[in-house]
């Protein structure tokens, strides 16, 4: 169960975006899983996943484009019983202006 869900963001292109939640203990999931539009996300120089310390699970995008609007979830693991929190980016992009 969690004690502070992930929450909805809407951000500017190119903004940093972090996406945490808390589990309602301090127990070390057996794993802890990202997922954007049902597609599991890996850490990378894009996505940078934290180790989940203290309950608190974490995931930063460095720098978002409206491709990575979407719905994430956050699926943690203890003793096979899986819990999940869910949450949309909505991502705008920057209006150039033509000279």
């Amino acid at each position: 169960m969690w004690w502070q869900p992930l929450a909805n963001q809407s951000v500017r292109q190119g903004e940093k975006v972090e996406l945490e939640c808390r589990l309602a203990t301090d127990w070390l999931p057996d794993s802890v899983q990202w997922y954007c539009n049902g597609v599991e996300v890996f850490s990378s120089p894009d996505y940078v996943i934290a180790a989940c310390i203290g309950g608190v699970c974490r995931m930063t995008i460095v720098d978002v484009f409206p491709e990575d609007s979407g719905s994430y979830s956050c699926v943690a693991t203890y003793n096979a019983q899986p819990v999940t929190t869910t949450m949309n980016l909505t991502v705008a992009g920057t209006c150039g202006v033509l000279s």
